[in-house]
């Protein structure tokens, strides 16, 4: 399969080595790039988050104490005095605005329980979801742990996080996620390749936090056999997301801006109230808004330019940085372009909460819930993810670097005859240039990726950037 102008027929020939053996290269570019780590630490004025590697989960928990103080103590000095920050990065900060949420949530949520009914839906479909709102607009510690007579309440929603492996983005994940009191809604799945790893259970119990559901040895079966525990236990009408670890919850406000949840009772109004208010009479898949961090952009892939001085851009797929090769994130149908390959197949899914009403074991990803399941797919207005990421390249690098070497042959896409062309072909195009190709760009990801480091560097120093900033800054909307 021809890949792009970018690839052409040239390129094939100067470049005819198979992946395997062109390994040592990337192995070399990691030595290099590793050698500069002392730069980015200085860059980003904080050692311990600044670090690279893949710690065990045991010396991930060993370092959690003073990390999460550090980060969630610090005021915006808003009006009103209850917005913390949560800082995600040097340049990226996420607010914790109570009285925003407030203002914008609750008013719709009471106006819908008042009203009582969902236009053109059956009340008996609804009606749990409308108790919930119920209970929580008579008492807002209704399913708060720090709420004693309620602290046994069953979950009305049910957070699942998938983790695998030892990554510092557990580190961020507890940090994040301390100031959620009822915790035993927020849960974690584990697969049989990690479960009995040192330090996995010791992790999650440290920090009050449960596994559950049934440890296989396939990320795709392990979630689908823990939603099917999940059924047993709490029945059809509870509602599910399910996550990876480096998934952010958050709620956007009118203007596209994320916010932290203050509590899990937030969490639940706000997913509550989306799922009544999309179509499908709450028997549905809801895409979260999912969005990535910015602070430079790529213009089609091409050209360099730093929105540091400028704040954060929040950039949803496909908008303005490059799509993930395997389709796991959703891109807006209005992106689409006629030739586009499996556009059908990549415009179509997404990160997605959902009942577990006609759930028959037919999940494939944590991304698509519900495949091939007869559930209307339909958007949030502000429930959302953000994707958590490294601080800079080097820690980009070294996590493809991390999945090449050490999961290669858990990469089903994988092909083991693809060429660096193919690679580059991948790494140098824009969305539908990945999209147009997605079939080759699967078998390459991780390598189309750190050469797309490579090609974003070079373009930020093309820029007249120094290379302080252009080893220290954000990866450009790096697929991960």
């Amino acid at each position: 399969m021809a890949i792009s102008k970018n690839a052409s027929s040239n390129k094939t020939k100067r470049w005819p080595v198979s992946i395997p053996a062109f390994a040592a290269i990337f192995l070399a570019i990691g030595y290099y790039l590793g050698s500069q780590l002392e730069l980015v630490k200085l860059l980003n004025n904080k050692s311990s988050s600044s670090s690279v590697g893949f710690e065990s989960p045991q010396a991930i928990s060993s370092m959690l104490g003073n990390r999460v103080t550090n980060r969630n103590t610090n005021s915006t000095g808003n009006d009103n005095n209850d917005a913390n920050i949560f800082r995600l990065h040097p340049s990226i900060e996420l607010t914790e605005s109570r009285e925003l949420y407030r203002e914008l949530v609750h008013p719709p949520v009471r106006k819908l329980v008042e009203r009582g009914e969902v236009k053109n839906c059956p009340l008996t479909q609804v009606k749990p979801y409308f108790d919930i709102l119920k209970s929580i607009n008579e008492d807002p510690l209704y399913y708060e742990d720090d709420n004693k007579k309620n602290s046994n309440q069953t979950c009305p929603v049910v957070f699942l996080f998938y983790f695998e492996g030892g990554s510092k983005i557990a580190d961020t994940f507890f940090d994040y996620y301390s100031n959620i009191k009822t915790n035993r809604c927020l849960n974690f799945i584990v697969s049989s390749r990690w479960i009995d790893e040192p330090g996995t259970k010791e992790m999650a119990k440290a920090h009050g936090f449960h596994i559950v559901g049934k440890h296989q040895h396939r990320q795709d079966k392990t979630i689908s056999t823990t939603l099917t525990e999940i059924k047993k236990q709490y029945g059809d009408d509870v509602l599910v997301s399910v996550n990876d670890l480096d998934h952010l919850l958050v709620w956007f406000d009118h203007s596209g801006k994320p916010h932290r949840y203050s509590s899990y009772t937030d969490m639940v109004r706000l997913y509550a109230y989306e799922l009544l208010t999309t179509r499908g009479c709450s028997d549905q898949n809801v895409m979260e808004k999912y969005v990535v961090p910015c602070t430079c952009l790529m213009e089609k892939n091409e050209k360099y330019i730093s929105t540091v001085e400028d704040g954060v851009i929040w950039s949803e797929y496909g908008v303005n940085n490059r799509f993930h090769p395997t389709g796991n994130f959703y891109l807006d149908r209005s992106f689409a372009e006629k030739g586009e390959g499996d556009s059908e197949y990549v415009y179509s899914i997404g990160t997605v909460f959902a009942n577990l009403r006609k759930y028959e074991e037919d999940i494939i990803t944590h991304h698509k819930i519900g495949w091939r399941s007869k559930k209307i797919f339909s958007r949030a207005r502000m429930a959302g993810v953000i994707h958590a990421r490294s601080d800079n390249m080097i820690q980009s690098l070294t996590k493809y670097q991390h999945f090449l070497f050490h999961s290669m042959q858990k990469n089903g896409f994988r092909d083991q005859h693809a060429t660096v062309a193919d690679a580059m072909g991948c790494s140098v195009v824009d969305t539908h240039g990945i999209l147009r190709n997605e079939k080759t760009c699967r078998k390459v990801k991780e390598f189309a990726n750190i050469l797309s480091i490579g090609h974003q560097k070079l373009a930020c120093l093309n820029a007249g950037y120094s290379e302080e900033h252009c080893m220290g800054d954000f990866s450009c909307c790096l697929t991960y």
